[in-house]
């Protein structure tokens, strides 16, 4: 995991410096979802098995924040679209990126219905009333946090191989000169 964020670091700098905003954005996009994951991954082993339950309960309400703080769409920009046009995507690998982005909006947003109270009570905001602080914490239910997470990752899952195939088809040559053109066209 730690290689692939370094790999994925290294591109995205490489193309900040390149200026294009296309693999801009995507590499914005792959270096967002591996700094969250790699987040709930330094943690999934102690949110299960710490013998320390406050370290235990610690790991899980960070989970709980990454998920719930997770928004892929906020990451992809808004002109997402119009940048893979002019790297000359295929519309139908641009919807199926598109869909499978709606799919994990979709599963953060039913993760975040459940962890709402825990992650404002105990995590991002804090409860004023401590005793409320320490019942919501002894009540995190690990079951839920992880049933909220596993399918948060199902979505993903899918994400990813839409992601790829875009990154692959917008950082090809064809894809790079097609950027290059077509932005002196606009």
């Amino acid at each position: 995991m730690k290689a692939t964020l370094e790999t994925f670091k290294k591109e995205a700098e490489r193309a900040n410096s390149k200026g294009n905003e296309c693999t801009q954005a995507l590499m914005n996009m792959g270096l967002f979802y591996l700094l969250a994951e790699n987040d709930i991954q330094a943690v999934k082993i102690d949110a299960l098995t710490h013998p320390d339950e406050w370290k235990r309960k610690l790991s899980l309400r960070i989970i709980l924040l990454t998920i719930y703080e997770w928004d892929m769409g906020k990451v992809a920009g808004r002109n997402l679209k119009t940048l893979l046009s002019r790297s000359s995507v295929p519309e139908e690998l641009q919807n199926e990126l598109f869909e499978s982005l709606r799919t994990l909006k979709k599963a953060q947003r039913k993760a975040a219905k459940i962890l709402h109270q825990p992650r404002n009570s105990v995590i991002a905001h804090r409860d004023a009333n401590a005793l409320a602080q320490v019942k919501t914490i002894e009540s995190l239910n690990a079951k839920e946090v992880f049933g909220a997470a596993e399918d948060f990752y199902a979505s993903s899952d899918r994400f990813m191989g839409a992601f790829s195939k875009v990154l692959l088809q917008a950082g090809s040559l064809h894809g790079l000169f097609a950027f290059m053109l077509n932005k002196k066209k606009a």
